[in-house]
């Protein structure tokens, strides 16, 4: 079990990427994932927010450290992304 799990809603600038534009994101992203030992758990389309994504992140690294991995994600070619708001849980084991 991962020690925080981080919720990022991101919202938009509203023109969805080309296919390759896409690829080329996500490899991106995946990169700095590997490199900052973050893990993406999940992502999808969350219900009840303003935002059309959310990313769910698993990893040990304190918030000052997991900020030092989302300020280059938001930042990648061609940068979709109009703004971002985190949640950060601390997860308890419950054994």
């Amino acid at each position: 079990m991962t020690k925080y799990v981080y919720l990022c809603f991101m919202k938009t600038k509203g023109l969805p990427m080309s296919e390759e534009e896409s690829k080329k994101w996500w490899a991106e992203h995946d990169k700095l994932c590997e490199k900052h030992k973050v893990k993406l758990l999940a992502s999808g389309n969350p219900f009840g927010t303003v935002e059309e994504q959310v990313f769910v992140y698993g990893t040990d690294i304190h918030l000052d450290a997991f900020q030092a991995f989302r300020t280059p994600v938001t930042s990648i070619e061609p940068r979709p992304i109009a703004y971002t708001r985190t949640i950060q849980v601390l997860c308890h084991s419950r054994a």
